[in-house]
């Protein structure tokens, strides 16, 4: 057919095809069909990859917590624990999603929908047992429906408590579990387990009752680390514990719950306590003299005097939190910032310390508001939560209050 004959041919206002006979107006109609798929298809499928990026990890970890985040834990499987004081997620740049001051992430960012304690106040403390079961601790009272008083366990799949059931009378600040499984806690409490026991206490994890461990400490505890022989460091406000005068750090008989000589005799609060694989134990906090030495708001300590050694960040402001890397260097988060605020350097609430020299390195991931904890992963990226948020929020990128880091300090790539 020529051009002629189509001429023809559509003047006849039919047209031929697969040997069916149609009007015109349908030609018209599919044609009109035709050019409407083709510019709709293309943004409809930018349009759902935009949602499928939105819900996976190619934009990067970001949960985008709506409210502070005081802790974050790594599971065996590499999931991701968070409490703290949110009420929503929105994971990856996704629609806000209800999770009530404790949620589990998988290792992408997105959220583990299974899980969801659902908790009425605040998460501080999280500890994983080795059955998989999680301990909570913080400020809450309803878990799940379930009323629970400060403390909780929780099943490893669905995220529900179970029988265990201390009752404590105020705020638990941290939870540490023994090798033999029971638990240790401290926190405001006077009452705990059925016992009267002061801001220490330690648990049966099967039924939940205070064991003769009673240490008794004066006023507040914020951090109970456990060294590899068992013994019980522990930090906080108090000024005398199991029965002797102990500013601010003790370390504790596990058995009679007596401090033994090690007494560095902290000038202020210690918030945060880390063991070194050669035993030397770091502390941070409020502090400007520790050990027998000046040392602003952390320091080391020799295990078996308390004295502090020539490890001298001198951070300007209170660390909350101390991580240490497999390869040794010491991570820490906290309010300080400026100019020389940690290690020499001008470091904004997050640095990397050489583990010799206390010198900050070239990690540098700038956080806008206080970091609270920090957590290694086991691929050596870092998990960091807190209160920051916003535009360059933490590691030049926007991350609200829980971000993770490449080892040399960008957001996970």
């Amino acid at each position: 057919m020529n051009v002629a004959d189509t001429h023809q041919y559509m003047s006849a206002k039919t047209y031929v095809l697969n040997g069916v006979t149609s009007p015109l107006h349908y030609r018209r109609t599919t044609c009109l069909y035709e050019l409407i798929t083709m510019a709709v298809m293309p943004l409809l499928f930018l349009l759902l990859t935009a949602h499928v990026r939105a819900q996976s990890a190619l934009d990067g970890f970001d949960p985008k917590a709506n409210g502070s985040v005081w802790v974050v834990v790594v599971q065996p499987d590499g999931k991701i624990l968070i409490g703290g004081d949110f009420t929503t997620l929105s994971p990856n740049g996704g629609i806000a999603v209800t999770r009530n001051h404790i949620a589990r992430l998988n290792p992408d960012g997105t959220l583990d929908t299974a899980f969801n304690p659902n908790v009425d106040n605040s998460v501080y403390s999280i500890a994983v047992q080795t059955d998989g079961k999680i301990l909570l601790a913080g400020s809450f009272t309803v878990v799940s429906g379930q009323t629970r008083n400060f403390m909780a366990r929780l099943d490893a799949t669905t995220g529900l408590p179970d029988s265990f059931n201390p009752n404590a009378n105020s705020d638990v600040f941290t939870i540490a579990v023994q090798a033999d499984g029971k638990i240790l806690v401290g926190g405001n409490l006077t009452f705990i387990g059925g016992q009267t026991r002061v801001a220490i206490a330690r648990l049966d994890p099967t039924t939940g009752l205070a064991d003769s461990f009673n240490p008794g400490a004066q006023q507040a505890v914020f951090a109970i680390v456990l060294q590899a022989d068992g013994k019980i460091l522990v930090g906080g406000r108090f000024n005398d514990i199991g029965g002797l005068a102990r500013r601010k750090i003790a370390r504790l008989d596990p058995t009679t719950g007596v401090p033994d000589s090690f007494d560095p005799n902290a000038q202020n609060d210690v918030q945060t306590i880390a063991v070194q694989a050669d035993g030397k134990i770091l502390a941070g906090g409020a502090f400007s003299n520790i050990g027998g030495q000046t040392r602003s708001r952390i320091g080391r300590l020799d295990p078996t005097t308390g004295l502090a050694d020539s490890f001298n960040p001198n951070a300007n402001g209170t660390v909350y939190t101390i991580a240490v890397q497999p390869d040794g260097k010491i991570l820490a988060g906290g309010d300080f910032t400026g100019a020389n605020s940690i290690g020499g350097q001008t470091r904004n609430r997050i640095a990397r310390l050489d583990p010799a020299t206390g010198l900050a390195d070239s990690f540098d991931s700038n956080a806008n508001l206080t970091v609270r904890s920090l957590a290694v992963q086991a691929d050596g990226k870092i998990l960091a939560g807190g209160d920051f948020s916003g535009v360059n929020s933490i590691g030049g990128q926007p991350r609200n209050r829980i971000a993770r880091l490449e080892t040399d300090g960008r957001i996970d790539q």
